[in-house]
C-alpha cells in the first residue's frame, strides 16, 4: 500500500489574526498605574520642582554666558 498524500486543498491558510504578537502585554496591563502617575506628576508641588529645576538651568546658562 502507499502511503496517503495529504490532500492540499483541506489546508487552512494562516490566519493572521489569530498568530498576532501575544509574547508582548498590551500598555495597560503592563503599567496599570498610569493613571496615578499622572495625577501625581501634576501636583503642584511637582510642577514647582519642575520649575526651579529650569529656572537653575537658566541661571547656569546665563551665569556661564556672563563669565
Amino acid at each position: 500500500m502507499m502511503a496517503e498524500q495529504p490532500n492540499r486543498e483541506l489546508k487552512r491558510p494562516n490566519d493572521n489574526s489569530l498568530s498576532s504578537n501575544n509574547s508582548r502585554p498590551d500598555r495597560i496591563s503592563q503599567n496599570p498605574n498610569d493613571d496615578v502617575i499622572a495625577s501625581l506628576a501634576m501636583m503642584p508641588e511637582n510642577r514647582r520642582a519642575r520649575q526651579v529645576g529650569e529656572w537653575e538651568t537658566m541661571r547656569r546658562r546665563t551665569f556661564k554666558h556672563l563669565l
